[in-house]
C-alpha cells in the first residue's frame, strides 16, 4: 500500500513506502513486509525551491487484533555470549652497548749514583656505556556493528545513515519480513498493521536553493519548516504515511 491519495504533503515525494502481509496457513500469525526509501530532494515551497533532506527517521508498527513477536524484528542489536577484544602491541626500542677503549705507554727506570732516573709505564684506559631503553605500549580495538535500520522498541526501528549523512537509499525491501505478528486469542474484528514514518524537526536539513518569486522575502529555516509540516497538522495521520513532530 503507498501513500493515500489524500495526503498533499509535499514531503510525500521524500518517502516511499509500501507494505503487505502474509498470512501462514494456520491464519494465526503474518509476516509484516516493507519496502521504504528515504531520499533526498527539491521541492518547492510556495515561492521558493528547497533542498530537504532527513538526518535519521523512525518506522512506527502498529498492531491491531495481535501483537509483534518480540524476537522476529529486523534489525535487531543482540548482545553476542561474549566479546573478542583485539590488542595490538607497538613499542620502541633503543639498542644500547657497553664498548672499552684502551691506551698503554712503556718505559724503563734505573740507577745512578747521583739519583733515580727513569721513565714510568703503565695503562690507561677509557669506557663508554649506552643504556638500552625498551618501550612498549598497547591499544585494544573493538568492533561494533552498524545498524541503517536497528529495531530499538516499543515497536519501532531507528533509521540513519553511517557517519550522520542524510537520508538517501532504499533501507527496506520485502525479501526480508520487517517482524511477524501474532493473532489474539480473543476475537477481534480487526487484525491488520498499520505502519509509518515518523520524522522530528530538528531532524529535517533546509536550504533555499532558488531565489524568492517574491522580493526582499527570505525565510529562515523556521519559517521553511512550518510551510512544510502545515498539511500535517491540519490532517489526521493516515495509517500509512509521513508524520513530521
Amino acid at each position: 500500500m503507498a501513500f493515500n491519495s489524500l495526503d498533499k504533503s509535499p514531503l510525500r515525494g521524500l518517502v516511499e513506502l509500501y507494505t503487505a502481509m502474509e498470512h501462514d496457513a494456520s491464519g494465526s500469525a503474518a509476516s509484516v513486509r516493507a519496502n521504504l526509501q528515504i531520499r533526498a530532494d527539491e521541492i518547492d515551497v510556495g515561492h521558493f525551491e528547497v533542498a530537504v533532506s532527513f538526518r535519521q527517521a523512525y518506522l512506527v508498527v502498529d498492531a491491531e487484533g495481535g501483537v509483534i513477536a518480540p524476537d522476529s524484528k529486523f534489525g535487531m542489536r543482540v548482545a553476542p555470549e561474549f566479546y573478542e577484544e583485539k590488542t595490538t602491541v607497538e613499542g620502541s626500542e633503543k639498542v644500547s652497548h657497553k664498548s672499552s677503549s684502551h691506551g698503554e705507554g712503556s718505559g724503563e727506570t734505573g740507577f745512578s749514583i747521583t739519583g733515580l732516573n727513569g721513565k714510568f709505564a703503565g695503562k690507561k684506559s677509557r669506557t663508554k656505556d649506552e643504556a638500552r631503553d625498551v618501550a612498549k605500549s598497547s591499544r585494544t580495538e573493538t568492533v561494533r556493528k552498524y545498524i541503517p535500520i536497528e529495531a530499538i522498541g516499543d515497536d519501532r526501528w531507528k533509521i540513519t545513515e553511517k557517519g550522520d549523512l542524510p537520508l538517501n537509499s532504499y533501507y527496506l525491501t520485502q525479501s526480508q519480513p520487517l517482524c511477524h505478528v501474532v493473532k489474539c486469542a480473543k476475537l477481534s474484528n480487526r487484525y491488520g498493521v498499520s505502519v509509518s514514518v515518523q520524522i522530528r524537526r530538528r531532524d529535517i536539513t533546509v536550504a533555499v536553493t532558488n531565489p524568492s518569486r517574491v522580493p526582499l522575502m527570505t525565510p529562515n529555516r523556521e519559517a521553511i519548516l512550518a510551510a512544510l509540516v502545515t498539511h500535517q497538522r491540519k490532517r489526521r495521520l493516515h495509517p500509512i504515511g509521513l508524520a513530521v513532530f
